[in-house]
């Protein structure tokens, strides 16, 4: 029985070859799928956090909507702008290229750790972004 029509390196392909690379594109398709299903999830567990009032919100994870203000204190300054405010971060990446190879290269990764006031019509609240 001849073998169906197809790419011809598929079917000159050894078959432990063959095998290996199918297992391999199986794996794969897995974790892909492990993947979408994992940040699915955690964007449900985003999306369905409740909004809450300050005054009203629960203990564990809740959206809180107000206006963010500084802390008492030294103020928290951005390190490229260098102007005041509530929370920063900063990835800054180099374009590294040499001959057929580039990619962005990390040259420094931060975030401010500093405390702040999310404020509405109903009180305050201390965040802490660690």
């Amino acid at each position: 029985m001849p073998l169906p029509a197809g790419p011809d390196w598929v079917r000159d392909m050894d078959p432990g070859h063959f095998w290996f690379f199918t297992t391999a594109l199986c794996c794969v398709t897995l974790a892909a799928f492990w993947g979408v299903w994992h940040f699915f999830r955690r964007l449900q567990l985003v999306e369905n956090t409740p909004l809450s009032l300050i005054r009203s919100a629960a203990q564990g994870y809740v959206e809180l909507r107000g206006q963010a203000r500084l802390m008492p204190g030294d103020p928290i300054l951005g390190p490229l702008t260098r102007m005041r405010c509530t929370w920063w971060r900063v990835c800054i990446e180099e374009y590294v290229s040499n001959g057929k190879n580039s990619h962005w290269k990390t040259v420094q990764r931060e975030a401010s750790d500093g405390l702040f006031l999310v404020v509405d019509e109903t009180g305050h609240c201390v965040v802490d972004p660690d």
